[in-house]
C-alpha cells in the first residue's frame, strides 16, 4: 500500500500530466505529446519513486510540475530518437552538399573563364551572358518585387558604371565555391546541438536534449522551475524508460544515467 506522501506525489504529477493532455486535445495540437503523456498514466507503478522526487522538489512552486512535464514530453516529440537521427542525416547531407557545391562551382568557374577567353580571342562568339546584371534580369523574370523596385535602379547602375566595375561571372561562381568549401555547420538551437553532439546516434541523445531543454527553461526569467533543478540518476532512468517506451528487457537504470553524465562531463571538458 502506498504511503500518503506517495499518493500525494502521484496525484500532483498526474494532475499536471492530465493538464497537458486536456490542453493539447482541446486545442488539437501535439498529438504525439498526448500519446507519451497517456503512457505515463498507464505506467504509474514504475514511476512512483520518480514522482515522489519531483513532488518534493517542485510541488512548492506553482506550475513547476506542469512546466516540467511539458518540457519532458516536448523533448521526446520534437527531439526524440527519430528526430535526432533525421537531424544528423540532414547535417551530414549539408556537409556533402557543400562539398559538391564547392567542387562543381570551381569547375563552372573555370568553364566560364574559358568561355570568356574564347569569346574574346577566337573567331567565334556566342550570345551568352557576360554581365551580372543580365543574369539578375533573367533570373528575376516574373518577380514583381524586382520589376517594381530594383529593375530601374539596377539598370541605371549598369549604365553608369562600365564593365570593369562589376565582378565577372567566373569570379562570382568562384566566390560561391570558396564560401561552400569553408562552410561551418552549426545547429540552429541549443537543444538540437545537444541531441546531435556525437557522431553516432544512441538513447543518450534524448538525455542530452532533455538536459538542454531543462536548462533553457530554468534560465528564463519567467520560469517556474529553479535554476539549480536536478534529478537523481534513478528518477531520470524511470522517466526515460517511459518516454522512450522501453520495457524491462531493454530499459535503462540509474547506472546508465550515471555513466552518461560522466561521459558527458569528459566530452564537454575535452571540447572546451
Amino acid at each position: 500500500m502506498k504511503s500518503e506522501n506517495s499518493m500525494a506525489a502521484i496525484k500532483a504529477c498526474e494532475a499536471a500530466i492530465g493538464d497537458e493532455i486536456d490542453y493539447n486535445v482541446e486545442h488539437r495540437i501535439y498529438p504525439a505529446d498526448v500519446l507519451v503523456a497517456k503512457r505515463f498514466l498507464h505506467r504509474r507503478d514504475e514511476l512512483t519513486t520518480a514522482y515522489e522526487e519531483l513532488y518534493e522538489r517542485l510541488a512548492g512552486r506553482p506550475g513547476a510540475l506542469n512546466e516540467f512535464f511539458d518540457s519532458l514530453f516536448g523533448t521526446m516529440t520534437v527531439w526524440g530518437p527519430k528526430q535526432a537521427a533525421e537531424a544528423r542525416n540532414a547535417r551530414d547531407r549539408l556537409v556533402d552538399v557543400n562539398q559538391k557545391i564547392a567542387t562543381l562551382s570551381k569547375e563552372l568557374s573555370n568553364l566560364l573563364l574559358e568561355r570568356e577567353s574564347l569569346n574574346n580571342n577566337s573567331r567565334h562568339h556566342d550570345n551568352t551572358h557576360s554581365h551580372i546584371c543580365d543574369v539578375i534580369e533573367d533570373a528575376s523574370a516574373g518577380n514583381a518585387h524586382y520589376e517594381g523596385w530594383l529593375k530601374r535602379p539596377l539598370e541605371g547602375l549598369a549604365c553608369q558604371f562600365d564593365f570593369k566595375y562589376w565582378p565577372k561571372l567566373h569570379d562570382i561562381v568562384d566566390a560561391i565555391s570558396h564560401d561552400a568549401a569553408g562552410a561551418a555547420i552549426e545547429a540552429s538551437d541549443n537543444i538540437t546541438r545537444a541531441s546531435t553532439a556525437t557522431t553516432r546516434p544512441s538513447r543518450a541523445d534524448f538525455l542530452r536534449a532533455f538536459f538542454a531543454a531543462l536548462n533553457e527553461r530554468s534560465q528564463r526569467g519567467h520560469s517556474r522551475m529553479p535554476q539549480s533543478f536536478t534529478l537523481s540518476d534513478e528518477t531520470l532512468a524511470s522517466l526515460m524508460n517511459c518516454v522512450l517506451n522501453l520495457g524491462p528487457d531493454d530499459g535503462v537504470d540509474g547506472a546508465y544515467v550515471k555513466n552518461f553524465r560522466y561521459r558527458e562531463r569528459k566530452r564537454m571538458s575535452a571540447e572546451n
